[in-house]
């Protein structure tokens, strides 16, 4: 049983039997998962527009588009293609396991359906699934840490490029023409500039 309370991964079930789906949604919500189902490849395919599964569970010999092949659509499409998928077929000889494997396919279950093997085996790669967000969210923390370090490296060079500047300016009140000082003021507006362009960067991430 998939453990996590805070979090229900959406599982879809794609079989063309509606007795076997209905049992198949049915095990999926006792065990911690949100199911949405589908006959078949194509009905699948229009939920994938508005759902992101977390993984799918395909019958491998169904009407039209069969599972082993829905199966390599579904590799295939980038937003999909790091799913996984966990066929299943009433077939387990050399030749089927091959061509599920070949499709894609993570894993192999069985008719009829061993359902303590089937829940181990989905709860293995929904944890999979969430250990890979999890270093995919700490690897954009650490990029945001990065991003604001450089903003506000630059902040400070800007920042004593002013300071720098209102020093020259003050020290040389008397001494030099206002021509020279029009290059200071211009040094002071470019730097003011672009430190308002690094704030408008920070309040965009």
């Amino acid at each position: 049983m998939y453990s996590n309370s805070s979090y229900k991964p959406i599982v879809l079930i794609v079989d063309d039997d509606p007795s076997l789906r209905l049992i198949m949604c049915s095990f999926a919500s006792e065990n911690g998962y949100t199911p949405i189902d589908a006959s078949g490849a194509d009905e699948a395919k229009i939920l994938l527009e508005k759902y992101t599964p977390d993984i799918a569970l395909i019958d491998g010999y169904m009407p039209g588009m069969n599972g082993f092949d829905f199966c390599q659509y579904l590799k295939e499409n980038p937003a999909t293609a790091n799913m996984p998928v966990i066929l299943i077929t009433g077939l387990d000889d050399d030749q089927s396991v091959q061509r599920g494997f070949s499709s894609g396919a993570d894993d192999f279950v069985t008719k009829p359906i061993h359902w303590a093997v089937l829940r181990h085996r989905m709860a293995v790669f929904t944890r999979l699934g969430e250990s890979k967000r999890s270093d995919d969210a700490d690897s954009t923390v650490a990029t945001s840490y990065e991003i604001l370090a450089n903003i506000q490296k630059a902040c400070k060079e800007k920042i004593d490029t002013i300071i720098s500047v209102a020093h020259i300016g003050k020290d040389s009140i008397g001494e030099v023409e206002v021509a020279n000082f029009e290059d200071l003021f211009s040094t002071i507006e470019n730097c003011g500039e672009e430190l308002h362009n690094l704030i408008n960067k920070l309040n965009t991430k």
